[in-house]
């Protein structure tokens, strides 16, 4: 690799040595615990994931595996306040929904006057705030 270090994994190698991390008994799984195992730094992984198009694969593919992991551990977790947190932190899970407002209006309303549609509005749970 011109002007540096050879990289330590390719994107295949990268998966594979996942895939023996997964297997090994008595840890908690995770990206640092596998950067620990594959002897590489946390940015190295990071880098990778960021700059090297050709890890896009590798990279998902171990992400999904590890928020699998942690869907499982939630499951059976004694600490289930801890794995919630470890899925909102780390894979975007939230408590709540968000709803996003239409902002196209439906022909059969247009035309209506501002009683007529304010009323179509509480037929569908809205109210007016003032």
């Amino acid at each position: 690799m011109p002007g540096g270090q050879p990289r330590k994994y390719q994107p295949d190698g990268l998966l594979s040595k996942f895939n023996e991390y997964m297997v090994e008994e008595g840890t908690i799984k995770n990206i640092i615990g596998f950067c620990n195992f594959a002897d590489i730094h946390k940015d190295t992984f990071y880098t990778y994931k960021n700059e090297f198009e050709e890890y896009t694969d590798a990279i998902k593919k171990i992400e999904e595996k590890l928020e699998d992991y942690a869907l499982q551990l939630l499951l059976t977790a004694r600490n289930p306040a801890g794995a919630i947190f470890y899925m909102k932190n780390k894979f975007g899970y939230a408590d709540k929904m968000e709803l996003k407002a239409e902002t196209t209006v439906s022909s059969d309303l247009q035309g209506l006057s501002k009683e007529e549609l304010e009323e179509e509005l509480r037929k569908l749970g809205y109210r007016k705030t003032e």
